[in-house]
């Protein structure tokens, strides 16, 4: 449902002459390059206080499944 939703607010709709809601409700243009198919590598960020150390890895790889509210 939120991956829907994403997509949706970023996409042109006919109800506001074609303009996009994303636009509309926060006055910018959607970056065009922030859409990833699903299925592609993804990075989720760890926390400084999880890492273990200094020169531990900041992010774990996995695989994109949908996008994140908020």
């Amino acid at each position: 449902m939120a991956t829907a939703a994403y997509v949706t607010a970023r996409s042109p709709a006919s109800g506001i002459d074609g303009k996009i809601p994303y636009q509309v409700l926060f006055n910018r243009k959607v970056d065009p390059t922030l859409f990833r198919p699903f299925g592609c590598p993804a990075y989720a960020y760890t926390p400084k206080e999880q890492r273990g150390g200094k020169f531990r890895s900041h992010g774990k790889r996995c695989i994109m499944i949908g996008y994140t509210y908020g």
